[in-house]
């Protein structure tokens, strides 16, 4: 299934519109696929990140703790 695309339009410094020229042919790939592969990676980062202050976060990792053991006695309730 092929998602639809939105075609925009950015301003960005000439070193960076070089860099994504010459990235997009270094992997033989498309400069939008660059930046669409970009914005996924920063989501990721961003992620980690929240995932690494929840864990840091005493009530937060509580939570998730009783969450599992939740899903495991739903699973183990599944198995019987």
């Amino acid at each position: 299934m092929s998602l639809a695309k939105t075609r925009i339009s950015v301003t960005i410094i000439p070193q960076l519109a070089k860099m994504l020229e010459e990235m997009a042919k270094k992997y033989n790939t498309s400069k939008s696929a660059l930046v669409e592969e970009a914005l996924r990676d920063l989501k990721e980062q961003e992620l980690i990140k929240s995932f690494k202050l929840a864990k840091l976060d005493k009530e937060m990792r509580e939570m998730a703790e009783e969450g599992l053991d939740d899903y495991v006695e739903q699973l183990n309730a599944l198995e019987a």
